[in-house]
C-alpha cells in the first residue's frame, strides 16, 4: 500500500490488524518534496557559495573575479527507506485498533564547490 496520508493508513492497517498481523512499515518522502526542499538547499549553497568569494576578493590585489566551473550536487541518492516498527495492541476482535506509527527523520545534502579565476 502507498499513501501520503498517514493518518488514513495509521487508522486503515488498524482495521487490517483484525484480519493480517502487521509487522513492519516503510516511509519514504515523496519525491516532490525531496526535490522542494533540495532547491531550497541549492540557493542556500550558492549564497554562500558567493559571499565566501566575496571574502577571498577583499584579499586579493586584483578586484576583478569570475567563476571557472561550478559543482552543484544534490544528493541523487535519495534517502534510504525508514522502517517503523508497529507496536501490536491487543487483539480483541471487538477491539478495532490503529498502530502506533513513529516518524523519522532523514539527511538530504547539497555540496556546490568551484573554481574562480582573479584578473
Amino acid at each position: 500500500m502507498k499513501s501520503t496520508e498517514i493518518s488514513s493508513l495509521s487508522e486503515f492497517v488498524g482495521d487490517l490488524q483484525q484480519q493480517l498481523h502487521v509487522k513492519s512499515m516503510r516511509f519514504n518522502s515523496t519525491k516532490e518534496i525531496r526535490q522542494q526542499y533540495a532547491n531550497q538547499l541549492i540557493e542556500e549553497a550558492m549564497l554562500l557559495f558567493k559571499q565566501r568569494v566575496e571574502i577571498i576578493k577583499k584579499h586579493m590585489d586584483n578586484k576583478n573575479v569570475r567563476i571557472v566551473n561550478l559543482h552543484i550536487n544534490a544528493g541523487n541518492n535519495y534517502p534510504e527507506s525508514v522502517y517503523a516498527d508497529v507496536r501490536m495492541m491487543a487483539m480483541d476482535s471487538s477491539l478495532k485498533s490503529s498502530p502506533a506509527v513513529e516518524t523519522s527523520t532523514f539527511t538530504l545534502t547539497v555540496t556546490v564547490s568551484g573554481s574562480v579565476q582573479f584578473f
